[in-house]
Formats: structure tokens, C-alpha cells, sequence
């Protein structure tokens, strides 16, 4: 299944990514489905990634200040669907768009799709945000909260998990011990209250990624069952690499 049938989405959406184990494959995926349907789609961050990632997702990618940014997107808009954007370039890393620039662009209705990736996880499977993340738009329709089970059993250390500090903080699991069912829903639920503390209407729907085993799938389907609410309506079980990433949508 594509993530276009499995999210539902309107048709105009801001939607950010945040959490660990495959933001960046999912967004290009994202990118690539939305944009094929002749949807318009802009590409960017709120924070900073490589600039590989970012090119990865499109083949045009604008780099300018903020200002002038805005009427180059207005000039390419009409040569291509699909557009990444970045407000400057630091080594190997591109720094993205403010929250506030990209309300403005959503507010202007330039694009159908925007999609945002709004925290970084130094490739790490899992993590829990720092106080000043995520760093969400306050026109955000739909985050996409995104963790790898193939975290579950690895002792929880700066080898494996972004910031394991702040997960012994989240969920009173000691650092070592093994990441568990119950570390992964107290993480996502905590980002959950963070994200909606932000923006209290967006649409909440998390994602377990690196689902590429029948154990791994058994795993993230116990995970998923157990994550349901009422805020929590249903979870992507995915292996984003893949054709057809959306394997399975629990309930």
C-alpha cells in the first residue's frame, strides 16, 4: 500500500515528520507519491539535515535567505510539482525554513503539499525530543511520528537511541536496559502531548518503520495495538524502502 491510500490526507496539507528510524525515507517516498498524482509538493526542514537527504527527495532544491526564497519558489513553482528548499548551506549540512516562512507559504496556498521534517535523529531508530523540539508550523495539519521497531531489545545508549537521557526521563527505564513495548508507547504518547501542546487540532498518526521481518511486524502490531486511543486512531506498520511501504494499518 502507498502512504497516499493509508493517510487519508486532504487536499491541502502542512505535514511534519519527527522522531527517529526513517523520516527522511518516508518523506521522499511521501514526496514522490503526492507529486505523481500532480499534486504541487515543497520538500524542507525546520531544522538541519544533509544536504544528500534533501536532494534525495527531489531533483530541484532552492538555497536562499528567506526573503528572496519566496519569489524564487513563486519563478520555479511553474517548471516543476516537486521542490525541496533550504535557507542556507554549512558544511555538509542545509539549514531549513523558519516555522514562521513556512506559515506564510502555506497561508499563500503555493503548494498542495508541504512536508516538513521537524527534528533530527542522527540516524538512531529511536528518540525523544529535546525541549525546543519538535519544531512544528503552527498551520501543521497532520504529524507523522515516526520510530523504528527495530530498536526493541537493544539496551538503551547513545549507541542506539537519540538523546537516551531523555528517554530514562520519559519513561523511568534505566539506561542499559533493553528497549521494551512499553519504552516505545510512553516515548510516542510523550511526543504526542508536545506536538498537540503546540498545535491542539493536527491530525496524529504514528508510524512504525523497518518493519522488514515477520517477527518485526508481529513486534510493531503488539506495539501499535497497544498505542490505540482516542487521539490514536490508527498506526502504519512500514518498511519505507520498498515499492509499497505501508504493509499494514492497524486497527
Amino acid at each position: 500500500m502507498k502512504f497516499i491510500n493509508a493517510l487519508d490526507l486532504k487536499q491541502r496539507e502542512m505535514i511534519c515528520l519527527v522522531g527517529a528510524g526513517g523520516k527522511t525515507s518516508i518523506m521522499y517516498q511521501l514526496a514522490k507519491e503526492l507529486s505523481g498524482t500532480g499534486a504541487r509538493v515543497l520538500v524542507t526542514t525546520t531544522t538541519k539535515m544533509f544536504d544528500w537527504q534533501l536532494k534525495s527527495c527531489c531533483n530541484e532544491v532552492l538555497i536562499d535567505n528567506e526573503e528572496s526564497l519566496l519569489v524564487k519558489i513563486k519563478q520555479y513553482r511553474s517548471q516543476t510539482n516537486l521542490l525541496a528548499v533550504c535557507s542556507g548551506v554549512f558544511g555538509e549540512k542545509i539549514r531549513g525554513l523558519s516555522k514562521e516562512a513556512l506559515d506564510e507559504i502555506y497561508s499563500l496556498q503555493l503548494f498542495d503539499y508541504i512536508l516538513v521534517e521537524a527534528d533530527g535523529s542522527r540516524g538512531k531508530s529511536l528518540k525523544a525530543p529535546a525541549d525546543h523540539e519538535p519544531v512544528l508550523p503552527t498551520l501543521t495539519t497532520t504529524v507523522l511520528a515516526v520510530a523504528g521497531v527495530d530498536i526493541l531489545g537493544y539496551p538503551l545508549n547513545e549507541e542506539t537511541v537519540h538523546r537516551p537521557h531523555l528517554v530514562n526521563q520519559i519513561t523511568s527505564e534505566h539506561l542499559g536496559q533493553p528497549v521494551s513495548v512499553t519504552t516505545l508507547i510512553k516515548v510516542l504518547r510523550h511526543y504526542e502531548r508536545v506536538v498537540k501542546k503546540s498545535v491542539p487540532s493536527l491530525n496524529w498518526v504514528p508510524i512504525f518503520n523497518k518493519v522488514d521481518t515477520p517477527e518485526d511486524k508481529q513486534n510493531a502490531r503488539n506495539v501499535a495495538r497497544k498505542l490505540l486511543s482516542s487521539s490514536t486512531q490508527k498506526v502504519l506498520l512500514t518498511s519505507a524502502l520498498v515499492s509499497d511501504p505501508v504493509l499494514e494499518v492497524v486497527p
